[in-house]
Parts: structure tokens; C-alpha cells; sequence
């Protein structure tokens, strides 16, 4: 299962810990992959994204140490929610805009045309 499109943030570093399962996270150009009780660090101003390339339940811990992501993921839910109930499609263009304003007021950049390559290149959902 495919996680978030490719992405940067201008300041936050991420911080993944792996509770259960194996993560592959992809860091400019280098895949990881990060089995249970592993660590990994997302810096910031690289572009990453991570995905669950198995068919086991993959758990694991984000944390953001620099910047306050627990009003940016209800945020997201709740625009994703009411796009999706509105009848728009995550393809549009007026999806696209919405994340792309979500993005800019975050200070982060998505890059979500390139989402579908990676999940046809490493067979996921």
C-alpha cells in the first residue's frame, strides 16, 4: 500500500519508528527499508515519501519534532472528506489545488504526479 505522494518540507524533519511490519522509505533517491522496533529520520528540504510493500500490517510512530502536524492532519482529513463527499475525484484538478493549498499554508511542497510511477514500479495498492 502506496503512504503520501513524494513531498518536502521546508522545515520539519520527520521521524518514523516501526512498531510492526517492515516500512520501505524512499529519501531522494535511496529506498530503506525499516523493520519493527527500526528508526528512520525524513529531513527536511528532501523529497520522501514510504509505502508498505508486504501484505502484513505495517505499524509504526511519526514523529515531527519541529513543527505541530496534530492541526495539519485533521485539517487534511477534513478537506479530503469533504472533497470525497462532494463527489470530487483525488485525479481532478480542483483535488490537486486543495492539497496544493494545504501544502503552501504548511510548508511543504507534493509532488503528486509522481505517486502512480513508484506505485507501478514497486507493484503497490
Amino acid at each position: 500500500m502506496m503512504g503520501p505522494a513524494p513531498h518536502l518540507h521546508y522545515t520539519l524533519d520527520e521521524i518514523m519508528h516501526v512498531l510492526d511490519g517492515e516500512a520501505s522509505v524512499l529519501v531522494g533517491d535511496e529506498v530503506t527499508v525499516v523493520k519493527a522496533g527500526g528508526w528512520h529520520l525524513r529531513p527536511h528540504g528532501i523529497v520522501h515519501t514510504f509505502w508498505n510493500a508486504s501484505d502484513k500490517p505495517l505499524r509504526f510512530i511519526d514523529m515531527f519534532p519541529s513543527q505541530n502536524l496534530e492541526d495539519y492532519f485533521p485539517e487534511l482529513n477534513a478537506t479530503i472528506g469533504r472533497l470525497m463527499s462532494a463527489g470530487v475525484s483525488p485525479a481532478s484538478e480542483e483535488f490537486t489545488k486543495a492539497m496544493q493549498a494545504l501544502d503552501v499554508k504548511w510548508g511543504m511542497t507534493a509532488h503528486y504526479d509522481q505517486r502512480q510511477p513508484i506505485v507501478e514500479k514497486y507493484g503497490l495498492k
